[in-house]
């Protein structure tokens, strides 16, 4: 398949454009300039990270958008999404919505000054710190937390605390060494900043438990750092030592095992699954020193991290000078407090856990929304052939170890539109509905726009029919 990047215009191109030319006297070069780089990444990511198939815009239809950004103002690029992408974390949005006690807990802080709830009592945020950590120790097993504003922050602060003045090495599998793109930051950079060496040991498809002993044999090495997977995976011929085997060989040296989970949650998710992901509370109990858990993604939390584990090395990271810059505002612990108190109750967790009611919704549920969406959907003109199908699918991207969960899916053909082939109908269809409030976003099939309902949530189904009700019909110009 043609890389789609090869076919965004290059800036002289946009910039001789009548559309945009127009502008030279009444705009100034340098905001005209500035508004076109901003529109051409918007089309580089979106090419190269939501849809290949899609058919990228005409340099008119990207003069045309740009002038009308310019002349109109930016909007905002930040609104709400229906993800029917059959990802629970697609790496193109943000993380999952909050438990709706949590939003309305957030709206009563925003709502009125925040105390403490006692008469007289003096506002101390540390007294808000103090009942996280209660709630994250007892759900963990943890003897200590922090909580952090997020996991460059985790490990920033984990680099600069244990590798001591004498910058000791820092011992990771090069398997290990991730960029996280949603959260724009590479482990080696981190470790750069804080000017912390790195021994990197194995290879990136095969680190084995020797591989650790050797280099934790070393007087010049203080401390492991593991990595789960995160939005990557290492498959074919790969072998990498488990955490057990990594804390079996660490421990009798005196070096503690520091673990980075990825999207990796709080609790065991075994019952909810079928199968074993990551959690702090199996880590620890394996015997990781210290574990780096996400606030988001399987916590289904604000944005945020917690570093959690052994009292003492806790202690050491709160005294680091690093530790306030890092700390999260109010406003975030309060979201996750309200968030942490839905798991203290686990008969109502998967129902009161947005992410778990998604992954907890029977298949039956999902055909029978299928069918009333696919009734709104026939009739309009735009739709030529719709049919439903039901599939096993990875929505884990991530954690190919996770079982394939079977999932309904929307199939959606176009009708003719102009004589445009169905392969750019269908791309432009993808870009309206991605553009509309709330946006949808789906998945491309060469001529076929496929709609998973498991991220879906119900509430969202009529918001969906309605933005392809919007749509211009089969005998419009302006798709």
């Amino acid at each position: 398949m043609q890389n789609p990047l090869k076919n965004i215009p290059s800036l002289g191109e946009i910039l001789e454009n009548p559309a945009v030319k127009s502008l030279l006297n009444k705009i100034s070069h340098g905001e005209i300039v500035s508004t076109t780089l901003n529109v051409m990444d918007e089309l580089r990511s979106r090419a190269a990270l939501i849809a290949t198939q899609r058919t990228l815009p005409t340099v008119t239809e990207i003069a045309d958008l740009i002038a009308k950004r310019i002349t109109q103002g930016d909007p905002s690029q930040i609104g709400a999404v229906i993800n029917a992408t059959g990802e629970l974390f697609p790496e193109t949005l943000g993380p999952p919505p909050l438990a709706e006690e949590a939003v309305n807990t957030v709206t009563a802080f925003l709502s009125d000054y925040p105390g403490m709830g006692e008469p007289l009592s003096i506002w101390n945020p540390r007294r808000q710190e103090m009942s996280l950590e209660k709630l994250l120790n007892k759900l963990t097993g943890a003897e200590s937390t922090i909580v952090l504003n997020s996991t460059a922050a985790g490990i920033l602060l984990m680099f600069s605390t244990f590798s001591g003045s004498e910058k000791k090495k820092i011992v990771i599998s090069r398997g290990h060494l991730y960029e996280s793109r949603r959260r724009k930051f590479r482990v080696t950079d981190l470790a750069r900043a804080v000017s912390v060496p790195l021994c990197e040991i194995g290879t990136t498809n095969r680190t084995l438990a020797t591989d650790y002993s050797y280099a934790l044999a070393q007087e010049d090495t203080a401390f492991t750092f593991y990595a789960f997977p995160g939005h990557f995976s290492v498959t074919g011929a790969s072998e990498m030592a488990s955490l057990s085997e990594v804390i079996k060989v660490s421990h009798p040296v005196r070096k503690p095992v520091f673990v980075d989970l990825g999207l990796g949650g709080l609790i065991d998710m075994d019952a909810v699954l079928g199968s074993s992901l990551p959690s702090a509370k199996k880590a620890l109990k394996e015997g990781a020193d210290l574990v780096l858990i996400s606030g988001d993604y399987m916590l289904n939390g604000p944005a945020c991290a917690i570093l959690a584990g052994n009292r003492e090395l806790i202690q050491m990271c709160k005294e680091n000078p690093f530790a306030p810059a890092f700390s999260c505002p109010p406003l975030v612990q309060t979201a996750l407090e309200a968030t942490l108190e839905k798991y203290m109750n686990a008969q109502s967790l998967r129902t009161s856990v947005p992410i778990l009611q998604l992954l907890d919704t029977p298949i039956e549920n999902l055909r029978y929304r299928a069918q009333r969406i696919v009734r709104r959907l026939e009739p309009l003109s735009i739709i030529g052939q719709v049919n439903i199908r039901t599939v096993l699918a990875q929505i884990f991207n991530g954690f190919p170890e996770t079982p394939l969960l079977e999932t309904v899916q929307i199939c959606i053909r176009p009708n003719n539109v102009n004589g445009m082939d169905a392969p750019a109908i269908i791309g432009r269809i993808a870009n309206r509905l991605s553009a509309s409030r709330p946006a949808v976003w789906g998945n491309l099939e060469h001529d076929t726009l496929v709609l998973d309902l498991r991220c879906v949530f119900p509430r969202q189904d009529a918001a969906l029919v309605e933005a392809f009700e919007k749509l211009p019909g089969a005998d419009s110009v302006d798709l």
